[in-house]
């Protein structure tokens, strides 16, 4: 069997393949090849090859009891034996046999496990093993093992092989021991593959970087005169923006958007800009940041750290009184940050009128929040959806350990800066189109309506019902999150409505952003941590500043052109990577955290629910998981209420508060594990029936067979159900 070939295949997304294609892909090959697999594939009219009915080409997902092979849109995924899996892992590409009622892995054509990391264990005969969560009990057999490892090294190793009992590797390199401060975070960073440090090219060429001040003098516009200030958080090292306001003759505002200049320092075609690239954003991991460029850049060289001169793109914006930008200019700058101001102490100007210390700053700050607050206001009327998002902070010790947790949020000083760099993404975007200049653009689409039906479905049954008035989906996701802020259900119904959208990504085509009902939107104002950013400053100097003839204009128009889809691809990509690992490593924290806490109960609300269980979101803003398997109740889900009741006449309905009881941090399965308190005090369900509730659907215990229902434990009547083996 030819893996590769049948891995092509499983690639191109087809149930057929024209026998054309097979041959343009593997020319003199193609017959030779068809033979040797006559029996996995038929071919049709010796025109098309299709895979054979009684196999199935997938991916396998594997649960705690069961796995899926999941099939191409339309089809129905195949349940699998665990028994029956043959070695095959998580997200593997296999190969099964569905004849029968037992189908099961005959070949595993791709594997996705490709690395591990192990820890070395040192055994009393001195005999030296290797575990990974990944392995799944497998033994894990390693090639070129060097002498020099202890007990306790953690381990990169190459998989070149997996069989249903073992995995063969072959060692790469130690990333540390385990009693390392933070090794975990250091494991999630090496899965991912994710750079943790600069090569000797890239610091080498850092440390010789030269600047000649006299030219920069001649051909930058010197404000270093003006009023600047930055804003940012307490703890921020790369200060990448910063900005200014001043009073027009004519009654209008110039506001100017100041942002680091890396492009100067980061040349096309070094290897500072290789290394940039590669990474395309900097990583932020609890109290760490793992930057796009070197500290020595990112920290000091670059960022706009006060009372010292700076290199910058400055996006400068005339502002009438209706705050509409009647005229703008780009172009290369030294600015000097007055003030270091934090989001804390402009927030403390704001709410309680606690002073930076400088008077002038106050009242430009007044005038910024005053500009912002109506920029946001034109946004909402142009159809802009805002969604009230948090994040967690963690306060931990110089070991990595957990102190302390708290849930991040947003307030005016954020929101004024995040309106400031709107305004100047979209004015530099808005440029290059109309100028018909080559750019990367932020583009967002539009959620597809089967989507935002169901989410709309879900608000209602909460009680916030969609308003049929309004004229396009961005009006009633407006009027929706309007009507539930402030209120309990808040979070949840963000939460719902945000997994409806589609991702925003990097595009070389301009077709908008549907969250912020922008036209035309690119990222400017972070070079320091974002490629888009860094290779449109690029753009800026090359395409306008450098002021190119004809010809060379021409030429570089193209070189950008040709670039741009290869780099949009690429930086989505990596931007997707990081976010997933900041998540990883925000998991990984919250159950440091909560070990500590087992068998105490919490004060939280359901925020999310399924079959076999929900989700509680504690006051801290740590989310973890009530699974019915845990709960020695006999519980009922109706999906159409959205809610567990039980027999007694007890209720537990999405956006309830409730008390849990912590019973297992899992790490392994990356879960937190909650019970219901025998102290909580549910909703009366029978009471419920009778009240005013917004639900739908009113569950009645004597619907229990019906299909939209699952049950928690079995009755004694013997009925399947889930529930303490105990008590099955």
């Amino acid at each position: 069997m030819n893996k590769e070939f049948i891995k092509w295949f499983y690639d191109q997304k087809s149930i057929q393949v024209t026998y054309e294609l097979v041959k343009e892909v593997y020319k003199e090959k193609t017959d030779e090849l068809l033979e040797a697999h006559k029996e996995y594939f038929d071919i049709i009219d010796n025109t098309h090859i299709q895979l054979k009915k009684r196999y199935a080409l997938g991916k396998i997902t594997i649960k705690r009891t069961i796995a899926f092979l999941m099939m191409p849109e339309g089809a129905k995924d195949i349940a699998i034996d665990l028994f029956d899996l043959n070695g095959a892992m998580e997200s593997d590409i296999v190969l099964a046999d569905i004849v029968g009622y037992n189908p099961y892995i005959k070949e595993i054509i791709h594997s996705n496990l490709t690395k591990l990391i192990a820890d070395v264990k040192i055994r009393s005969d001195k005999k030296m093993r290797f575990d990974a969560n990944e392995a799944q009990n497998k033994l894990i057999i390693v090639k070129d093992v060097p002498d020099y490892l202890v007990d306790g090294h953690v381990v990169l190793l190459d998989v070149t092989e997996v069989t249903r009992t073992q995995i063969f590797t072959k060692f790469r390199e130690v990333i540390g021991h385990k009693n390392d401060p933070d090794m975990e975070i250091v494991k999630i960073v090496y899965e991912y593959e994710w750079p943790l440090k600069f090569s000797k090219e890239v610091l080498n060429e850092l440390h010789h970087i030269k600047i000649d001040h006299e030219y920069e003098r001649k051909t930058r516009r010197d404000i270093t005169d003006k009023l600047v200030v930055t804003i940012d958080g307490a703890d921020a090292k790369d200060l990448d923006d910063a900005i200014s306001l001043e009073y027009l003759e004519n009654g209008n505002f110039k506001l100017g958007v100041h942002i680091a200049d890396v492009s100067y320092f980061v040349k096309e075609g070094s290897y500072l800009n290789e290394a940039a690239y590669n990474r395309a954003t900097s990583v932020y991991l609890a109290d760490r940041v793992i930057p796009m460029i070197p500290h020595g850049l990112s920290n000091d060289l670059c960022s706009l750290n006060p009372n010292e001169d700076k290199y910058t793109i400055t996006c400068e914006m005339e502002l009438n009184p209706d705050i509409e930008v009647v005229n703008y200019d780009i172009y290369a700058s030294i600015i000097q940050s007055k003030h270091r101001l934090t989001y804390h102490d402009v927030n403390q100007l704001f709410k309680e009128h606690q002073s930076t210390g400088f008077k002038e700053v106050d009242k430009m700050l007044f005038t910024m929040n005053e500009i912002a607050q109506k920029l946001k206001q034109i946004r909402t009327k142009r159809g802009a959806i805002d969604f009230n998002s948090t994040e967690l902070k963690f306060v931990l010790d110089v070991n990595g350990d957990v102190l302390g947790v708290e849930e991040r949020t947003t307030d005016e000083a954020e929101a004024l800066i995040e309106s400031f760099m709107i305004l100047a993404n979209e004015t530099v975007s808005r440029h290059f189109f109309f100028n018909d200049l080559p750019g990367i653009y932020r583009v967002h689409e539009k959620p597809t309506s089967e989507k935002l039906d169901i989410a709309f479905e879900s608000s209602a049954k909460l009680g916030f019902r969609v308003d049929q008035s309004a004229k396009s989906s961005a009006q009633k996701l407006q009027r929706l999150t309007k009507k539930v802020a402030q209120t309990p259900y808040e979070y949840i119904i963000n939460m719902i409505l945000l997994r409806s959208m589609q991702k925003a990504i990097y595009s070389e085509k301009p077709i908008g952003h549907f969250g912020l009902a922008s036209a035309y939107y690119s990222h400017f104002t972070s070079q320091i941590r974002r490629y888009p950013d860094l290779l449109l400053h690029r753009m800026i100097r090359d395409l306008m500043l450098n002021n190119p003839d004809a010809e060379t204009l021409k030429k570089l128009k193209k070189h950008y052109r040709d670039l741009m889809p290869s780099y949009s691809e690429h930086t989505s990509n990596q931007e997707r990577q990081a976010v997933n690992m900041e998540r990883e490593v925000n998991k990984l924290k919250s159950r440091q955290y909560m070990a500590q806490f087992i068998n105490k109960s919490f004060d939280g609300q359901i925020v999310s629910m399924m079959p076999s269980g929900f989700f509680v979101k504690l006051e801290n803003g740590i989310e973890g998981l009530v699974n019915v398997r845990n709960v020695n109740q006999y519980l009922i889900y109706d999906d159409e209420a959205l809610l567990f009741y039980t027999e007694r006449g007890k209720r537990y309905r999405l956006g309830d508060k409730i008390r849990v009881k912590l019973i297992k941090v899992d790490e392994v399965e990356n879960n937190i594990d909650f019970t219901i308190d025998p102290q909580n005090h549910a909703e009366d369900y029978k009471a419920h029936k009778t009240s005013t509730s917004k639900v739908k659907r009113k569950p009645n215990p004597a619907d229990m067979g019906k299909s939209r229902k699952t049950k928690s434990k079995a009755p004694k009547s013997g009925k399947k159900g889930f529930g303490p083996k105990k008590n099955r």
